[in-house]
């Protein structure tokens, strides 16, 4: 990939841990291991899941973490006022906690590769939006053009 792609992304560099997953073959169930690992549970008991810990690779029982700011997002309707909440942008002072930094570092990202794909794939941000929108449901588009997403893609003229 980084010798095919010569965009924002072309420093992106495969992890070491990654590495080592893919040279042992853990690519996920079919293999019997990934970044999860099904264990069969005792007679009458269920399977258990084992999350990986990248650091050792070494599976561990996988452990849900608890976000206070995921929590309280789930009160807000509107997408787009819960989206400013997240990232700590409608105004309340907030610190900064592991939710909204990665949310910031995963969206910020995918905001810019869209914005910089305009050019190559559409002719404007809407078409964008609309894809994204129809593509994976999402409420808003990445780049937020403001166009409510059309129900289904217009007709050719």
């Amino acid at each position: 990939m980084t010798q095919n792609v010569k965009d924002e992304r072309s420093e992106l560099q495969i992890p070491a841990f990654f590495r080592q997953m893919l040279e042992r073959k853990w690519l996920g169930d079919k293999t019997k291991g990934g970044f999860y690992k099904k264990v069969k549970g005792d007679k009458g008991k269920e399977d258990e899941r084992m999350a990986l810990d990248w650091k050792t690779l070494e599976y561990h029982p996988r452990q849900k973490p608890k976000f206070a700011a995921l929590d309280m997002a789930k009160n807000v309707e509107e997408t787009g006022a819960r989206l400013r909440m997240l990232l700590g942008l409608d105004g309340a002072p907030q610190k900064p906690d592991k939710a909204n930094t990665f949310l910031w570092a995963a969206l910020s990202d995918l905001w810019t590769y869209s914005a910089n794909r305009i050019p190559e794939i559409s002719n404007s941000i809407v078409e964008i939006d609309r894809a994204m929108h129809l593509g994976f449901n999402w409420d808003l588009g990445p780049l937020n053009s403001g166009t409510p997403p059309a129900s289904k893609p217009p007709s050719p003229a």
